[in-house]
């Protein structure tokens, strides 16, 4: 199945790239934003010669913007700039648990975390159809010697040192909702599993 281009906003491009030096995508890199700001302040940040950092694209709840054509190489992570294609979630922080990841405004913040990773799990399906890559998270080794889905911080030094986008990232929903996402499915679509069933059980803890 082929999936539409998901981007829902015109691209916001950023002066900070390396024009032609994407070579062979072999990773799709997820980021976090470590600030409050949207998928729109954080492509008006990166626009920003001074600011020194770029995406290829930002996503928050709702919109999808291009900062970096995917032909051009980031200044996102180190080494990984030519051989990734790279996305931040605007507004996120690596501190958050997995229930905050998960949250539907749960917690008043105003955000709809959930639907922003279900924005980003359209992005990773669609891009590892156009790049051929497989829809599993890598970890095996620093870099990961296998072609698919990751981090930055799996990158380890060789991507620049982060840890984004941190250790309660709920990667097997976010990775679900891709492969469901690929096979035609729809956003929002419920997707049952051992890991939701604890986010669940998280929020009837806390009251909510």
């Amino acid at each position: 199945m082929s999936i539409a281009d998901p981007h829902n906003a015109a691209p916001i491009w950023s002066p900070n790239r390396y024009p032609g030096a994407a070579t062979d995508c072999r990773y799709l890199v997820i980021h976090t934003q470590q600030g409050n700001g949207t998928a729109r302040s954080l492509a008006g940040y990166c626009a920003q010669a001074s600011s020194q950092v770029s995406y290829h694209d930002a996503a928050d709840e709702r919109e999808l913007i291009q900062m970096v054509p995917y032909v051009d190489a980031p200044w996102a992570a180190a080494n990984a700039n030519t051989v990734a294609e790279h996305l931040c979630f605007g507004g996120s922080f690596a501190e958050w648990t997995a229930a905050q990841w998960l949250d539907p405004d749960k917690d008043a913040d105003g955000r709809n975390q959930d639907l922003m990773l279900w924005r980003g799990a359209l992005w990773v399906a669609w891009r590892a159809e156009i790049n051929e890559l497989p829809i599993r998270r890598v970890t095996d080794g620093t870099p990961p010697r296998s072609r698919g889905v990751c981090g930055h911080g799996d990158l380890g030094m060789w991507g620049g040192g982060h840890t984004d986008p941190g250790p309660e990232f709920p990667w097997p929903i976010f990775l679900d909702r891709a492969v469901h996402l690929a096979g035609g499915g729809a956003v929002g679509a419920a997707i049952t599993g051992e890991d939701w069933d604890t986010v669940l059980a998280e929020f009837v803890g806390r009251g909510m």
